[in-house]
């Protein structure tokens, strides 16, 4: 069974680390034009929590880690009960 999630990243460079360790089906599309933000929409068998361990593993991936929900709850904004420091 495939989980559909949905965050932002400051670039999709920063999706294709998280894609080459984690797999799954992707789709990447830009915030906005001039930007190198994008947003992206994530099916994968693992739980939000594993995948988050999979973010925390990445540098400069606050964005990521602070953005991902499952799909029916994102917001696009930022969770900043979820900050951490990490690899900033």
């Amino acid at each position: 069974m495939k989980n559909t999630y949905r965050f932002r990243a400051n670039n999709k460079q920063d999706v294709l680390k998280l894609q080459r360790i984690l797999g799954g089906d992707y789709e990447i599309s830009p915030v906005k034009e001039g930007s190198s933000a994008v947003e992206v929409h994530l099916e994968s068998p693992f739980t939000i929590e594993e995948i988050i361990r999979f973010i925390e593993s990445l540098p400069n991936s606050n964005v990521m880690y602070q953005t991902i929900d499952h799909e029916e709850k994102y917001t696009g904004k930022l969770n900043l009960a979820r900050y951490r420091n990490i690899n900033n």
